[in-house]
């Protein structure tokens, strides 16, 4: 409740001309962003627990200005293991993309 009211009386304040533009008509690269499900399966080597998880991956891959790629992947998926434990993944890499 205290969050919504603080979020009012920054609505209050806000100028009713404030719009959001780019600063000297600056843009952005444009990213190419690759989002799969997933079903896989783990082993979890302290308990012996076979676990399913499931979840997504994205894969974005970005110009730079020098013209190479940045690429940025982001794994999330969850599952309960065959002895009944949750287990969350949460995963983020960046690296310079790589020709293959």
């Amino acid at each position: 409740m205290r969050r919504s009211s603080a979020r009012a009386k920054l609505k209050q304040h806000e100028p009713s001309s404030a719009k959001q533009t780019p600063a000297g008509g600056a843009t952005a690269a444009p990213a190419e962003s690759n989002r799969t499900e997933i079903f896989t399966s783990a082993f979890n080597s302290c308990n012996g627990e076979s676990v399913v998880l499931v979840g997504t991956y994205d894969v974005v891959n970005k110009e730079q200005q020098d013209g190479s790629f940045f690429q940025y992947i982001t794994i999330h998926a969850q599952g309960v293991g065959d002895q009944g434990n949750e287990y969350i993944l949460k995963l983020q890499r960046q690296a310079p993309a790589v020709d293959s």
